[in-house]
């Protein structure tokens, strides 16, 4: 049953029940604000990246140094995020796509590293343990904060100056991308390489969806010829009410 596991010894045992925080009481939310979002990230390597969004925060949380690290803040409080993950795509890489329905519809990959020399202000070079994920040049996000690199080698990151002090074992996250001019939904649901975007506030009965294995576009080619390849929407008026909820139909 549920209630029961096989252990190392293959004996049947019962599951421990009860709950803690993860991964410590260090990592406990301090403010009043309650979660508006939790999702476990599934890259196609393997990895599992938790994030969660809370006030005007959204984390993930570091395996490598143990602890919840700010990927962007500034958010509406109070928005409730959807997520999804996007693993097969033109870019044959993972993504995670997610969306407050408020501000810009995004998406992240998952690059994470962690710092091995602390961050002084007038560092104009950031070391860490490895940057083979990263781009050749981009911007990371240092102790919550955004810093843009210019170029990298294996372990280290380029960068103008300091704005921010850090210290070393910290997270380093590359930022997510923004696309302003996809649909602004926090219901999320990848179907056939499609991305389906829902809860769309100006337009609450549509569905959208993107271009086959492309969950960053969701035009049309044609206003007047619709390619199989292309973006979209359905507009959903059956029951005279707002889309709530998505699920996968196996049948």
């Amino acid at each position: 049953g549920q209630n029961t596991f096989i252990n190392d010894g293959d004996r049947i045992s019962m599951r421990d029940f009860g709950y803690e925080i993860f991964p410590n009481e260090a990592g406990r939310i301090s403010t009043a604000t309650s979660t508006t979002g939790l999702h476990t990230f599934r890259k196609r390597s393997g990895e599992n990246v938790v994030l969660r969004a809370y006030d005007d925060e959204l984390e993930y949380y570091s395996a490598k140094v143990g602890q919840w690290e700010r990927l962007k803040n500034g958010y509406t409080i109070g928005a409730e995020f959807g997520f999804a993950d996007h693993n097969t795509n033109t870019d044959q890489t993972s993504y995670v796509y997610f969306n407050n329905a408020v501000e810009n519809y995004s998406r992240w990959n998952g690059n994470v590293a962690a710092l091995t020399s602390a961050v002084t202000s007038t560092a104009t070079t950031l070391l860490v343990d490895d940057t083979t994920l990263f781009p050749a040049s981009g911007t990371v996000a240092v102790c919550g904060n955004p810093l843009a690199y210019t170029s990298k080698t294996a372990t280290s990151f380029a960068i103008a100056a300091a704005t921010t002090t850090c210290a070393s074992g910290r997270g380093v996250a590359q930022v997510p991308d923004e696309y302003s001019a996809a649909p602004k939904g926090n219901l999320l649901i990848v179907m056939n390489t499609r991305m389906f975007v829902a809860g769309v506030t100006s337009s609450t009965q549509a569905l959208f969806y993107s271009k086959i294995a492309d969950a960053t576009d969701f035009t049309m080619s044609s206003t007047t010829v619709h390619l199989v390849n292309d973006g979209g929407l359905i507009n959903m008026p059956e029951g005279g009410g707002s889309i709530t909820g998505m699920a996968a139909d196996e049948g």
